[in-house]
């Protein structure tokens, strides 16, 4: 049905895809399709304004409404209900209504040359497509609730949303202001959800009054200058998306978001909250809050890309990352569980308040810091991270610590305790106690750092000394302590040994030994030093070894040499191993055709005081007509007995004749371990060992071998056997992750089966 130069609809009719008749109602029924389309100058395709007794009117739309000349309407309803998912059109406003409801479908488009839709009064407005104003607004309204569903689109060529009034806006889809803002606020408020996206020129969000925001999506600025969330009378912003403004050139920077007003407003950061641009509030009593979530909350700084907020919560169970220097005065607040790491340097005139339980504080620049720590409490953390090495801590005059580096600079980290309580190192110099009495404080330091034990006259203590104190560092069977610290050895029932390193203030860090490692500890001034080789070195072809190991030093890892007897004569000096930041060490030996015998690390540590550990095993390369290229002779961890002894081919492959039991073997690459039925072996495979077989696997009894398998590719012998066929040469166990295959020579995998003591499973 077409209704043509057609003048507005003013009485109650009904058009029902039939020519306008007389009827008691105000209705447009479009929904069997059709099309109404206006030509007249300055004509609107539908409206209905007798409406003055109050009675609703409503248009159902599913095919095409259209004014099409001058500055006509496609909808205008007083009061009442639009319904579409066809097509409305006009060359002035898509659709007006003054109260109800506008319900654009999926399909449905409303469009208009100026506004898309005008909602001047207290209306609802739902939107599950598009609706736009190709040279104004794409949603105009004054009261109610704007709601933009996943998916659709409002776009404007000036303001994306004009919601000036008390309008709620939510928004899940996308909302586009081409050449001013994204949405433009009163007092209301708005909710963008995750996958929602706001775009504006000027402001992605522009709030004129006091408002309220709350972003899970993307709210950006995309012109020159641009801010992405701009609350002129300050109010609330809650972020856990992304808000992005722009420099002078439109590049993201610039303000990402300003509160404006007298103050109290307040920047709410949720974990995953991102601020492209700095963040900065105007007046005073403005609060700056990292809420509690999974994970943590970042920022750059404060005081340069966030500034003119007061006040700073971590809120309880919150986790804040202040990347640099909090430089802006005011408090920083912990709730109960909370931690907060600073990565830089901290201001005078900044406190920190660990008024909460259990509140961690994390320095990473603790000579840097210039501010005050209040209320350290006895379940509270204070880790010192940033002290570089041979930094040491030692109690100062009055509450606070004495940080002096390894150059000679001192600082002081002033820490406030409670009301009648004191600030003391424990005796065993590994904690601050608050008070005095009762559970220490933890303080943590960095790799490197030292400290200084607790205090007295003529006094004495284990492990501690202290001004006017001395101390005697205990010793014994795989565990050293010294007054800088402890380090602590130990073995498992798998042979997998671990050594513990604790600092002065209680900062531990961790290194895993591969079983059959031999191991040195170091006395006097080197106590607490540790240094392991691993039980063999791994052959590189073309006569050369690398020979690894591991070192750990409370007072920093100065060297770790390398020197062997060579060809049965002087002990020679072979070169300096290459020493990573988690310890491990490596040293790449041009072996050649010399026997190398008694291969030596010896750590200088950072006093200069040295510790030796001899390897447990020889090396020669260069041999011609045996079958084989190079040798390993592999001792007990004493070094007093042979053990076996590795064959190692060109093709890079060895052979291993193990001649004597209970000891443990490491595979290398396409190794063949050759046990004789020797009893009571550990066969150690890791990643990348290729195709390996096991000849006199002694599979049953109280003596039976072993073999280790990586705990990440198998998690219990059920994994094992469920990666185990049988073939012609005995049991193959092929790892799932790398791919690598065990060959257990003469073994089934009923055996195996039936002996679950047989593996087990190494870090």
């Amino acid at each position: 049905m077409s209704l043509l130069n057609t003048p507005s609809v003013v009485s109650p009719t009904t058009i029902n895809n039939v020519p306008i008749v007389g009827s008691t109602a105000q209705s447009i029924d479009l929904s069997a399709g059709g099309v109404v389309a206006n030509t007249g100058v300055d004509l609107d395709g539908v409206a209905i304004s007798g409406s003055s007794a109050g009675t609703p009117s409503s248009v159902t739309n599913s095919g095409t409404i259209s004014a099409t000349a001058g500055t006509g309407i496609g909808v205008a309803l007083d009061i009442g209900a639009l319904s579409n998912s066809g097509t409305i059109a006009s060359a002035g406003v898509g659709a007006t209504i003054g109260t109800g409801t506008a319900d654009n479908a999926a399909g449905g488009t409303i469009t208009g040359a100026l506004d898309g839709l005008d909602a001047t009064g207290s209306t609802v407005v739902n939107n599950l497509d598009t609706i736009s104003g190709t040279s104004g607004t794409g949603v105009d309204q004054v009261a109610g609730t704007l709601t933009n569903g996943a998916g659709a689109v409002i776009q404007g060529a000036t303001d994306g949303v004009d919601a000036t009034g008390t309008t709620t806006v939510s928004n899940a889809g996308t909302i586009l202001g081409s050449a001013a803002s994204g949405v433009v606020m009163g007092s209301g408020s708005l909710t963008n959800a995750a996958g929602g996206t706001i775009t504006g020129a000027t402001n992605g969000v522009l709030d004129t009054a006091t408002g309220t925001l709350t972003n899970a999506g993307t709210i950006s600025a995309s012109g020159p200058n641009g801010i992405g969330v701009n609350l002129l009378g300050g109010g609330i912003v809650i972020d856990s998306g992304v808000i992005s403004g722009t420099d002078a050139s439109g590049n993201p920077g610039g303000v990402a978001v300003n509160l404006g007003g007298a103050g109290n407003s307040r920047l709410v950061l949720d974990p995953g909250a991102a601020l492209t641009g700095i963040a900065q509030a105007a007046g005073t009593n403005n609060i700056l809050e990292f809420a509690a979530g999974t994970g943590s909350t970042a920022v750059q700084d404060i005081g340069t890309t966030i500034t003119g907020f007061d006040n700073i919560l971590v809120d309880a169970g919150a986790a804040a990352d202040v990347l640099g220097a909090i430089t802006a005065p005011g408090t920083v607040s912990l709730g109960s569980g909370a931690s907060l790491k600073i990565g830089g340097p901290v201001s005078a005139g900044v406190t920190i308040d660990l008024s909460g339980t259990g509140t961690t504080l994390t320095l990473g620049d603790p000579t840097g810091f210039a501010g005050t720590i209040a209320n350290l409490g006895l379940d509270d953390t204070l880790d010192l991270t940033g002290l570089g090495a041979g930094t040491t801590v030692s109690l100062a005059s009055g509450s606070g610590l004495k940080l002096t580096t390894a150059s000679g600079i001192t600082s002081i980290l002033p820490i406030s305790v409670p009301i009648g309580a004191s600030l003391a190192l424990t005796p065993d110099g590994l904690g601050v106690v608050v008070g005095g009495l009762g559970t220490s404080t933890s303080v943590t330091t960095g790799t490197g750092g030292t400290g200084t034990g607790g205090t007295g006259t003529g006094g004495t203590g284990t492990g501690g000394t202290g001004t006017g104190g001395t101390g005697t560092g205990g010793t014994g069977t795989g565990s050293t302590s010294t007054s800088a610290g402890t380090t602590t050895v130990t073995t498992d029932p798998n042979g997998d040994t671990t050594v513990v390193r604790t600092t002065p203030l209680g900062a531990t860090s961790t290194i895993a030994l591969p079983a059959g490692s031999s191991i040195a500890y170091g006395t006097g001034a080197a106590q607490g030093d540790v240094i392991a080789i691993d039980p063999a070195a791994t052959y590189n072809r073309g006569g050369t070894f690398t020979v690894t190991g591991h070192v750990s030093s409370l007072s920093g890892v100065g060297s770790v040499a390398i020197s062997a007897i060579v060809d049965g004569g002087e002990r020679v000096t072979l070169g300096t191993a290459d020493v990573a930041a988690d310890g491990s060490f490596a040293f790449r030996d041009k072996v050649g055709p010399h026997l190398q015998g008694f291969i030596t690390a010896t750590e200088t540590d950072g006093v200069g005081a040295t510790t030796s550990v001899q390897t447990p095993y020889s090396l020669q390369a260069g041999i011609k007509g045996a079958g084989f290229v190079a040798q390993q002779v592999l001792f007990n961890p004493d070094g007093s007995e042979a053990i076996g002894l590795t064959n190692l081919h060109r093709d890079g492959s060895s052979t291993v004749k193990v001649g004597d039991g209970g000891q443990t073997f490491q595979t290398d690459f396409f190794t063949t371990f050759l046990n004789g039925s020797a009893p009571d072996n550990t066969f150690v495979f890791n990643q990348g060992h290729g195709l390996s077989v096991v000849d006199g696997f002694r599979a049953n009894g109280t003596d039976h071998d072993t073999i280790s398998l990586p705990s990440a590719d198998f998690a219990n012998v059920a994994d094992v056997l469920r990666n185990t066929h049988n073939t012609a040469g005995g049991a193959a166990i092929t790892d799932p992750v790398s791919g690598d295959t065990i060959r257990i020579a003469g073994v089934s995998k009923a055996e195996l089966k039936a002996n679950p003591g047989d593996f087990k499973f190494h870090a």
